[in-house]
């Protein structure tokens, strides 16, 4: 079986709530939609210039509107976690110096102009730029990192440099993640100017993402709780084509909001179909459903297309565009539409389980265990691939080393019948 890393979906159901062993067995549609409710059409700004980010929940509308360039490098909350993002829209430039940390106080830069730069990933908030450095020989290497299987820590094995589009540069090593707790170095090429900090993920356990800025060596809690949000209306680095990278401004979506992309027809003839499979792309929206034209003077939408969004509540929205005001006013207009609740009632699992290692390679633990029945792993397109019940456990080692390579949702199911659901990494 090959694993579509770009495909995620969960089979959903209306009306009716399946029995346990019922969805081992299927997943049945119901095939009468809920009656929509009247369009509400909704104005979201980031600002003139884009200097904002607008966090925004289907079910209750702007909860955060923040400015985007206080802070310089975002690392992931849960405590075995591994991704850490550069903040693209201040023109930082991430380059890997050295595979040898002995180097730091004399880091040789010769030929720096030539060095391939890294970015973060815009099909996932846990791959950013310093995660693409790993070596795809060694299944431990996590990129800015290596993995030990016995203690689960992560020891910083390079050490890279920033460059801003002002000219500063700086240099990073991301020392090592031990039991929750991040530690980096930060200096000038001269050493000059040197921090060091430690960021405790479990201070910031209900949010996606904790964020630190270089220059006053400080961590910033910016971001809305986890739960709160489905969509971020922003500016990011975007691949724009194989391995080209532009600054976009559009939607990215929370990592526990599915949806999917309908095109063909005029948007007002595109109706919800719950055969489609809903995926986890985070650039799923994106910035690609308007283009800017010279002879009109301004952006033009695809009038075609159509994106059905399952928010944290469960319930389905259709979104359509209408209008986009660019860099004068920052404004997205659209239209959104209640569709009506699409799935089996579940609780987002931002931080309902403990996952270690993330990314793993052979034995996945899971804490908190003890009130958990079953625990089911589906692969992108939401087939179950390992299936197990669960006797009153407050750890569990799960065995997924002969799974491929991939992203991976595992389902969780409690004695009374809540769901949770955390997305792992298997390398």
């Amino acid at each position: 079986m090959i694993l579509n890393k770009k495909r995620y979906y969960i089979c959903k159901t209306l009306f009716r709530i399946i029995k346990n062993n019922e969805m081992k067995k299927n997943l049945l549609f119901a095939s009468i939609l809920l009656a929509a409710t009247a369009n509400s059409q909704e104005v979201v700004s980031v600002q003139a210039g884009y200097t904002n980010q607008a966090y925004y929940s289907l079910n209750n509308g702007e909860i955060s509107n923040i400015v985007n360039n206080d802070w310089d490098l975002a690392f992931e909350t849960g405590a075995f976690n591994t991704g850490i993002r550069i903040n693209g829209t201040l023109d930082w430039s991430v380059y890997t110096a050295s595979n040898d940390t002995t180097d730091w106080a004399n880091l040789d830069t010769a030929g720096f102009s030539t060095w391939t730069p890294l970015h973060n990933s815009d099909l996932s908030w846990s791959e950013g730029a310093f995660n693409q450095a790993n070596d795809p020989n060694n299944p431990y290497d996590i990129g800015w990192g290596i993995y030990n299987p016995t203690s689960h820590a992560i020891t910083g094995d390079k050490i890279f440099v920033l460059e801003a589009s002002n000219g500063d540069i700086k240099k990073l090593w991301i020392k090592n993640l031990v039991n929750g707790t991040i530690k980096i170095q930060v200096a000038d090429l001269d050493n000059n100017n040197l921090v060091n900090q430690s960021i405790i993920k479990g201070n910031y356990s209900d949010k996606n993402l904790v964020y630190y800025a270089i220059a006053s060596n400080t961590v910033i809690d910016r971001e809305p709780l986890a739960t709160d949000w489905d969509l971020v209306f922003t500016k990011y680095i975007g691949e724009i084509a194989p391995d080209t990278y532009y600054a976009v401004t559009g939607v990215l979506t929370n990592p526990y909001t599915s949806l999917y992309e309908a095109n063909g027809d005029l948007a007002s003839n595109l109706t919800y179909n719950n055969a489609i499979p809903f995926n986890t792309e985070i650039n799923t929206i994106g910035y690609d459903w308007k283009s800017y034209s010279f002879s009109a003077g301004g952006y033009v939408l695809d009038d075609s297309l159509v994106f059905f969004i399952e928010s944290q509540n469960g319930d389905v929205f259709k979104l359509v565009f209408t209008g986009f005001g660019g860099s004068s006013t920052g404004d997205f207009e659209f239209t959104l539409t209640q569709i009506g609740a699409a799935s089996i009632a579940s609780t987002p699992a931002a931080n309902a389980l403990n996952i270690y290692p993330n990314p793993a390679i052979d034995i996945l633990h899971i804490e908190n265990a003890n009130n958990i029945q079953s625990i089911s792993i589906l692969n992108m397109n939401g087939q179950i691939v390992r299936d197990q019940n669960i006797q009153n456990q407050s750890i569990i080692q799960f065995d997924i080393n002969n799974l491929p390579n991939g992203i991976y949702v595992l389902k969780a199911t409690q004695t009374d019948g809540s769901i949770y659901n955390s997305k792992f990494i298997k390398k």
